[in-house]
């Protein structure tokens, strides 16, 4: 069985490998999401915003 959030991460990266519109924007949950796959395989397309919700939706 694989776990939704290992699918999620590798769902994230084939997005951005699809769409130079697609970014990742993170609130310092990135390992229990999986995105740290694409902080590490696609650092250009990650953004880590800290816990700071409200700025993510400006930056989005």
């Amino acid at each position: 069985m694989v776990a939704q959030r290992d699918v999620f991460g590798q769902t994230l990266i084939e997005m951005i490998d699809t769409d130079p519109r697609v970014y990742v924007l993170d609130g310092d949950l990135a390992n229990s999401t999986k995105a740290d796959m694409v902080a590490r395989q696609r650092p250009d397309r990650f953004l880590q915003m800290g816990i700071a919700e409200q700025n993510m939706m400006g930056v989005a």
